[in-house]
């Protein structure tokens, strides 16, 4: 990769640099246009989605003399594609009768030696898109301290200085990562449920049960049907 004087700069130099390791754009399942087909560049979480993301002012790259714009970090979809979440950093859901499970899962920005930074989801249906996701947490520090500046931002998520996110992970093909959007783009807080359907395979519930922003960890359950 070669880069002028006035492109190396987080926000930017970092998506390029994925490029050539192999990454496409990030997407979200809104159909909104963000720049590309719709739902391309549609994820403001994640790094690949280019400028259409939530940043902050980074005062270590400078640009013509002035402070640029840094973050945000990948979502779990493209490391897992990478290879750069460790085993011992993932988790699964067992589907095990009625059984709802619970997952205590670290920020993105806070790894922990043993401690998921991910959960594993598949809901069955065709092919090896259709019922694979991840659930994963981020927190407003380290490469994603961006979301509590950027106006754009969720309110919910700026004022809980966290957010539980949940993707479609495409292990094989593109797009890798496609955000399951809300209201509040994609940011699931205390109390919301997200109900993951397939018309091939069973229904299931994610539910954000806490998050505890001074230990850097969100507390999910995960079980069979609506919730």
């Amino acid at each position: 990769m070669w880069f002028d004087s006035n492109s190396l700069y987080t926000a930017f130099a970092a998506h390029e640099i994925s490029h050539a390791f192999g990454l496409d754009h990030s997407f979200d399942n809104s159909q909104n246009k963000c720049g590309g087909v719709p739902g391309e560049y549609c994820d403001q979480w994640d790094i690949m989605s280019a400028m259409n993301t939530f940043q902050f002012t980074d005062q270590n790259w400078l640009v013509g003399g002035k402070s640029s714009k840094g973050g945000p970090g990948m979502s779990t979809p493209n490391l897992m594609h990478m290879g750069w979440i460790p085993r011992d950093n993932q988790t699964r859901y067992e589907a095990e009768g009625d059984n709802e499970q619970i997952f205590t899962i670290s920020a993105l920005s806070h790894p922990q030696v043993g401690k998921p930074l991910v959960v594993y989801l598949e809901v069955g249906g065709v092919g090896p898109f259709d019922g694979q996701y991840l659930v994963e947490y981020r927190q407003d520090d380290g490469w994603d301290q961006g979301f509590v500046s950027s106006p754009n931002a969720p309110p919910v998520a700026r004022f809980q200085g966290g957010t539980v996110l949940v993707h479609q992970f495409r292990s094989a093909g593109s797009p890798v990562a496609t955000l399951i959007e809300s209201g509040d783009s994609g940011a699931r807080q205390p109390g919301n449920t997200l109900v993951l359907t397939n018309p091939m395979g069973p229904i299931y519930h994610v539910t954000v049960k806490s998050i505890d922003r001074t230990n850097g960890a969100a507390t999910i359950s995960i079980g069979p049907g609506r919730g």
